[in-house]
């Protein structure tokens, strides 16, 4: 008796891989439809062609993908075993490295450039495919993994171009990033605190856009993740039609969304459910779920591993998404879960239907380390409290100014709008006539008190510029915020914007310089009066800090002496 054996992957379905992967291109190809829709909407606010770039990119990466093909058929065809024409069309057709460059292409923003999108699908077709032996041999999604790969080699690349910016179509108006990064880089998909007419609101998300936004993708992101509504509906059809297997895609969508609300409950969200749909529309969750978990080639085979698979990247997803430091998890949490396959396999070899108790018990007990660990580090990230955005502030310009001078956890900064104007007698200081008051913020407690006052000080610095030419003077600029109590002792002091010349310095290590001064006046000017430079001899570095110290000094003196 002899047995035939195949690769991967293996179904118990009617349908052929063929017939499998012909209606799961036809599900991206609407999923495409609508991401050109808005690449076109795209030009008339922005003034560009993202509309037919949309389309030219999917038939770059297509077309790069087949030639990728072709070429290693001729490398690998041996001569007297067949028809080399037979081969490379039975390779086109049969290593669905068309169905890859469809899913890489829709990963990407419509503003790359087209070689980014040659090197993806180069990379994809023809390291992680067909140097493991071809479809069916690989081990990683190679669509996810190409996306990895220029995301990390090409970061500029995926930096919003200015006329997006400028048009604000889906952009954070305060970072010019897309939603997606600026959720993660200002608030680490721990949605904070905003104070909205005296009421606070916790679990708050960016006020100029909606669930109904993110869930119809009206926001810039990758060219096919952002339509979640269209993504989920689609993924019930092919559930249905059996071309995907539902237990991944439910197990995964479902320990996001008992993780997320239990951060929300832990945290003190306002509103738990949306911040649940915050995680389960925003960026590329839902297109991860639908079109790349569900790999059945990278994939555990079993339903068990199937169900387990996707608990574990649901945990690593949420895991990443609140401590890591990428926009998304979604991508490398899969990365993660392509290793992990084969090893599920290995464990759940036998019946399926063997010991159903014990393996769905595993199985939820994952679930329940998923939220215990990622509720244990969203609050440590959190810090067990609230980061208010006051008055014109909102969470992600709170927290910035948090990390340039560190305050009590139980106070926040209040924007100080038309502070000469709103000063007594502040305009018989002149405090302004120098230009080095950059911005003013008031320290307030949670009742609205002030306890302090915070600067951010400009000034210049005349230095002698060395040169082969020979000596002569430069001047060099530099920005420095400055937090006093009211009593003027120094909270914390820290150079934001470093100096304009490279050779000036400013190191790295000034800050500690800077921060040394911190406490009463008489610990200031002592430290002033000692002349000795503990920054490795950069004299002029110290004396500039020295300098923005008298300023803001000046600055509040004149406060104090207005009021």
């Amino acid at each position: 008796m002899s047995f035939r054996t195949n690769a991967a992957p293996y179904q118990r379905t009617k349908k052929s891989t063929l017939q499998i992967m012909l209606i799961l291109v036809a599900a991206l190809a609407i999923v495409w439809i609508f991401g050109i829709a808005y690449s076109f909407k795209l030009d008339g606010q922005a003034g560009t062609h993202y509309g037919l770039k949309s389309i030219l990119m999917m038939l770059v990466a297509s077309v790069t993908t087949a030639t990728c093909d072709v070429l290693t058929t001729i490398v690998k065809h041996k001569k007297g075993k067949g028809s080399l024409g037979k081969e490379i069309a039975d390779d086109l057709v049969h290593n669905y490295s068309y169905v890859t460059s469809v899913i890489f292409t829709l990963t990407l923003p419509v503003y790359v450039s087209y070689y980014v999108v040659i090197i993806g699908a180069i990379f994809a077709t023809v390291v992680v495919k067909n140097f493991f032996g071809g479809f069916g041999r690989n081990i990683f999604n190679p669509a996810i993994m190409a996306r990895i790969f220029v995301g990390l080699c090409f970061v500029s690349q995926f930096n919003v171009p200015e006329a997006l910016k400028a048009a604000g179509a889906g952009i954070d108006a305060i970072s010019g990033a897309t939603l997606t990064t600026a959720y993660n880089s200002q608030t680490a998909w721990l949605a904070t605190s905003t104070i909205v007419d005296g009421a606070t609101v916790k679990g708050a998300i960016f006020s100029n856009y909606t669930l109904l936004d993110l869930l119809f993708g009206r926001y810039v992101g990758a060219l096919g993740e952002t339509f979640t509504i269209v993504i989920f509906v689609l993924g019930i059809i092919l559930s249905v039609l059996k071309v995907i297997n539902w237990r991944t895609p439910v197990f995964y969508l479902g320990t996001v969304a008992v993780t997320s609300f239990a951060i929300a409950l832990l945290l003190g969200f306002s509103h738990p459910l949306n911040y649940v749909l915050y995680h389960l529309s925003l960026g590329g969750l839902m297109f991860g779920a639908v079109f790349m978990l569900t790999d059945p080639v990278t994939g555990p085979t079993a339903p068990f591993g199937k169900s387990l698979i996707g608990v574990v990247a649901g945990l690593l997803t949420v895991l990443i998404r609140v401590k890591g430091g990428y926009p998304e998890g979604v991508m490398y949490s899969i990365a993660i879960c392509n290793l992990l396959s084969p090893a599920i396999d290995y464990f759940t070899v036998g019946k399926t239907t063997a010991n159903p108790i014990k393996k769905y018990g595993f199985v939820f007990g994952t679930l329940l380390v998923s939220v215990v660990l990622c509720s244990a580090v969203a609050f440590k990230v959190n810090g067990g409290r609230e980061i208010y955005g006051y008055g014109d502030l909102d969470a992600s310009q709170e927290r910035l100014i948090h990390e340039y001078v560190t305050i009590d956890d139980d106070l926040h900064f209040e924007l100080a709008e038309d502070y000469e104007a709103k000063t007594n007698k502040l305009s018989e200081h002149k405090i302004d006539d120098n230009n080095t008051l950059n911005k003013v913020y008031l320290i307030k407690d949670r009742k609205g008190n002030q306890k302090g006052i915070a600067y951010i000080i400009k000034d210049s610095y005349e230095i002698i510029q060395e040169t082969e030419e020979g000596d002569y003077p430069a001047s060099v600029t530099s920005k420095m915020m400055v937090a006093f109590d009211m009593d003027g002792n120094i909270m914390n002091a820290n150079i934001i914007q470093r100096a304009n010349t490279a050779r000036f310095g400013l190191e790295n290590n000034i800050n500690e310089y800077a921060s040394s001064f911190t406490g009463s006046k008489e610990t200031y000017q002592a430290r002033v009066a000692d002349s000795e430079d503990v920054v490795g001899g950069a004299t002029y570095s110290t004396k500039f800090v020295q300098q923005l110290l008298a300023d803001a000094y000046a600055e509040f003196e004149a406060y104090k002496g207005g009021n």
